[in-house]
């Protein structure tokens, strides 16, 4: 068993499961008889000194620590090949269904394509729980099953589903539902977060510093050939009637975009920064990315910037390197 103690991690180490020397650990059963102890009535006794009395425990220490963790990995991998075979039979009802499926199931879908699913699907829970401390309780998974069960839109697929599981409760909620809701309780975890968007913050205030620290008629030039930079033109003043009944779609920085259409307080601070060609605007953060536009033209009609947006680090981006600290 291994758990965390005040000083760390502990570990309950096993007998040793093969015979020590005569007088250390466990005792011959071959030498003695039932209920009787040579070390407690004065049997046999090692010929082994101090010291290598000591070396043998130390190393019938190690050994136990290695077979017990040796056992603990191959029950970890037992595991895990019992959820890729599970998940296997759900895929093989999956694509059964399918009416241009010609490939041979094991073609179609590899082993070792569901091997990295799941192994995908067990990095989140441990994400969540590392990062997070949070743990998805089986209250979560039940409800999740429930949930599946009512908002079935094909409710035969889901009996074979169960039927390719055994019909087994415990069996569908890992390979089903559990997946399900540690996926959305860590994404819903990383959109609340901060901190993964530290560095693409630090990012854009050391982009706007440098912008800042030059000239400001050198300062468009310094965005040139950035991937990350568009040209956005806005129209100034109120919109017209015409085009606020319009029910068709605006695209940011299209010919037909309105400094009106941005949110109140951007265009508050917008107005009052750019008053001229080379101002710079503070850092706005948006749902995907963080922006700062330079002034290149304003004219009463009109505003043009060069707009830069970061964009966030994505959920899959972090993930990854999540899981070079979350082996």
């Amino acid at each position: 068993m291994i758990g965390r103690g005040k000083r760390g991690i502990f570990v309950a180490v096993l007998p040793h499961p093969g015979p020590l020397p005569l007088g250390e650990g466990a005792t011959s059963t071959a030498l003695v008889p039932s209920g009787r102890s040579t070390l407690a009535r004065g049997g046999l006794r090692s010929s082994l000194s101090k010291r290598e009395r000591a070396g043998v425990r130390e190393s019938a220490g190690f050994v136990s620590i290695v077979i017990l963790f040796a056992t603990a990995f191959s029950s970890l991998a037992a595991s895990v090949g019992a959820l890729v075979d599970d998940r296997l039979a759900v895929e093989r009802v999956y694509y059964a269904k399918q009416k241009d499926a010609k490939q041979p199931f094991e073609q179609a879908v590899p082993r070792s394509v569901i091997e990295r699913r799941v192994q995908q699907e067990l990095l989140k829970e441990r994400v969540l729980q590392r990062v997070y401390a949070v743990t998805v309780g089986a209250d979560q998974v039940q409800a999740e099953v429930e949930r599946i069960r009512r908002s079935s839109m094909n409710p035969q697929m889901l009996r074979e589903i169960q039927e390719a599981l055994a019909g087994s409760p415990a069996r569908f909620a890992d390979t089903v539902a559990k997946p399900l809701v540690v996926d959305r309780v860590l994404r819903a975890r990383f959109e609340a977060d901060a901190a993964p968007q530290n560095a693409r913050r630090q990012e854009a205030d050391a982009l706007r510093a440098k912008l800042l620290a030059a000239k400001p008629a050198d300062r468009a030039a310094l965005l040139a050939g950035r991937e990350d930079t568009r040209e956005i033109t806005w129209k100034l003043g109120a919109k017209p009637k015409a085009d606020v009944a319009s029910a068709r779609p605006v695209a940011p920085g299209s010919r037909d975009s309105y400094f009106a259409e941005l949110p109140a307080e951007m265009q508050r601070v917008l107005a009052a920064q750019l008053q001229q060609p080379g101002d710079v605007s503070a850092v706005f953060g948006a749902d995907s990315h963080f922006a700062i536009s330079v002034a290149t033209s304003r004219t009463p009609e009109t505003l043009t910037v060069q707009a830069v947006e970061l964009p966030h680090l994505t959920f899959d981006d972090w993930l990854t390197a999540q899981a070079r600290t979350n082996p």
